[in-house]
């Protein structure tokens, strides 16, 4: 006669236990609800101080480049950069945010239309600021155009 229950053999059992343990770590594990907190509270936006900035002004396309001085007058949370006479740039006014990486220029004014709508002083720029020097740029379809201010 044979019997009716089969010996299981040590290894599947360990193997059993083992599964079982893990699946109980696992959903023990995943029950916890818990928010980290940053070791540091990085600020997500600042202003520029505001003043008058003077410098240069560059856009380099695939088959030339071209320059001209400029300055950029900020007060708080607005902006001015006059037209230069030989349109590099295309100056601009509005209102500007500044965030963690980003300037924000955003126009409020109306401008004739010209071949090239990113020489003003519109959208979003990626910037470094070392307390009285500023630098920003915007790159779009093969061409960059950029701002080397200091602040007068």
């Amino acid at each position: 006669m044979q019997p009716v229950l089969k010996i299981i053999r040590p290894s599947v059992v360990n193997k059993i236990i083992l599964f079982n343990f893990l699946l109980i770590i696992i959903c023990v594990s995943c029950g916890k609800d818990e928010t980290v907190q940053p070791v540091i509270d990085i600020p997500k936006s600042f202003q520029l101080p505001s003043g008058e900035y003077e410098g240069t002004f560059t856009v380099w396309y695939p088959n030339d480049t071209l320059s001209n001085q400029t300055s950029v007058i900020i007060d708080t949370t607005h902006f001015f950069n006059a037209q230069s006479p030989d349109q590099i740039p295309l100056g601009g006014q509005g209102t500007l945010t500044c965030t963690d990486d980003t300037l924000i220029f955003d126009q409020n004014t109306y401008w004739t239309a010209i071949y090239d709508w990113n020489l003003y002083l519109d959208g979003k720029y990626h910037y470094t600021w070392d307390g009285t020097h500023l630098f920003f740029i915007k790159e779009l379809g093969g061409s960059s155009y950029f701002y080397e201010l200091d602040l007068q």
